[in-house]
């Protein structure tokens, strides 16, 4: 259970250091190469935020899948950077949860994507599924890890409602501890790690809906008593 975690660690590192000596070092024309092959992955990096938005149910206010800044270097000489943004309805509202699963989504879907298609790039069925799977890696790899907005919204969520954003994360151990009780006691305990974190999720739900239904039934219990003691 969650043996992928240092691959992660390592995929994250190697994706920054690759970017960046990519970006320092190659020469031009090739430097245009890598330039295209990071708009791609820019694209891909916003997809999955909104996929986790969705998922998450975070509310989206805009989208810009490419936006363009251009630096004035000198009169011969302009500096075009890419990003990409996604912006949040309420963003000062938004769960620690959510800012960490939004925040992360990109690093954690390019993860499974890059695995899945380096089995093609490996043992490759065609010349156009080798490329074509070669590319996308590239492209996954530039673009893979968080940015400092990403990360600066986790803790940022986490500060503006610490008690809830502590809840959620008690919430969670529950949930991995109830997750990780059932499979060390399974004779077959061998699930894909995407089918684990479906069993977080619904332990999660099944936590949160349970102490609200208990909460409600305690509100409900306390109402009743106030209006047996008025009469």
């Amino acid at each position: 259970m969650f043996e992928e975690i240092p691959a992660i660690i390592i995929f994250l590192l190697f994706s920054l250091v690759v970017s960046y000596l990519l970006m320092k070092y190659t020469p031009e024309p090739f430097k245009k190469i890598i330039v295209g092959l990071m708009i791609v992955g820019i694209i891909i990096h916003e997809f999955f935020h909104i996929v986790m938005c969705i998922i998450t149910n975070t509310p989206i206010n805009n989208v810009k899948f490419l936006e363009i800044t251009k630096t004035e270097l000198g009169p011969r000489y302009k500096k075009y950077e890419f990003n990409g943004c996604i912006m949040v309805k309420g963003e000062d509202k938004i769960t620690f949860l959510q800012a960490l699963l939004v925040g992360l989504a990109p690093l954690l879907f390019s993860f499974w994507i890059c695995f899945l298609l380096l089995d093609f790039v490996v043992h490759p069925r065609d010349e156009i599924s080798f490329f074509l799977s070669f590319f996308i890696i590239l492209s996954i790899m530039f673009s893979a890890a968080p940015s400092s907005t990403d990360l600066k919204n986790i803790p940022d969520s986490f500060i503006n409602n610490p008690k809830y954003s502590a809840y959620q994360i008690i919430l969670l151990i529950l949930s991995i501890f109830i997750v990780w009780t059932i499979l060390s006691n399974l004779y077959f305990s061998k699930f894909h790690e995407i089918i684990i974190y479906l069993m977080i999720m619904v332990f999660y739900y099944i936590w949160k809906y349970s102490f609200k239904f208990l909460n409600s039934m305690v509100h409900l219990v306390n109402s009743s008593r106030k209006l047996k003691l008025k009469h």
